[in-house]
């Protein structure tokens, strides 16, 4: 109501000052000028009405065009849209995890890309709902079918190598039952530290390396317990 009586305010008062030059103002002249002034006090009205309409209109479109088809993480889209430079460069610096769900190609052949996605969708909610009790300032993006990339802000090797140990122990409790079959949510992460403007292609090269020495490191431990 406070908004409308300020509107007709206003275009009383343009209404006017477009009259106040003239000697004599009929009363039809004055209706004329001042339903001008309403109609374009309307049109001004939906014309920033449409405008906040439009730009709610496009971030719902950014976020649906950024958003992981199956899980609450963003996608490759966003990762080469909003994540990395025209040189294919980071545009932030961090650290940079890679999640991977080592039998996820099993799961999909032995049963169906149904029950691979609802372990997709648990394990990536566990991480956010972890990392999110954890105050962490991160992203996650779905990169390819099973694996996850993982950006940690404002944190050190060490909180991060934390973080990683106990979301992996805390994710052991996590379970879901198939038929006969029980399902865990269980994940390897290797991590590395991404400065700005460092080709995404150079680190992801050095998280494979990261990844295959451990595997190495973790088949040597086995063998000698």
């Amino acid at each position: 109501m406070h908004h409308d009586d300020k509107r007709l305010s206003e275009v009383t008062e343009r209404t006017m000052r477009r009259l106040i030059n003239e000697a004599v103002v009929l009363p039809s002249k004055y209706q004329e000028t001042f339903a001008e002034e309403e109609q374009r006090s309307l049109n001004m009205a939906a014309e920033k009405a449409d405008g906040d309409t439009l730009h709610r209109e496009i971030d719902l479109l950014r976020t649906h065009l950024f958003s992981d088809d199956v899980t609450p993480a963003k996608n490759r889209l966003w990762l080469y849209k909003q994540k990395l430079n025209a040189r294919q460069g980071f545009s932030d610096e961090g650290y940079l995890v890679s999640l991977r769900i080592p039998d996820y190609g099993t799961i999909v052949a032995e049963y169906d890309s149904i029950i691979g996605n609802r372990v997709l969708m648990l394990v990536c909610s566990y991480v956010i709902e972890f990392l999110k009790m954890q105050r962490v300032h991160f992203e996650i993006a779905r990169y390819a079918e099973g694996d996850f990339l993982l950006f940690m802000h404002r944190i050190d090797q060490a909180e991060v190598e934390s973080l990683l140990l106990n979301m992996q122990n805390g994710a052991a409790n996590h379970t879901f039952k198939h038929r006969s079959r029980i399902f865990g949510l269980t994940f390897d992460a290797v991590a590395i530290r991404y400065l700005e403007n460092e080709p995404f292609a150079t680190v992801m090269d050095q998280l494979e390396e990261k990844r295959f020495e451990k595997k190495v490191e973790e088949g040597g431990t086995a063998g000698r317990t």
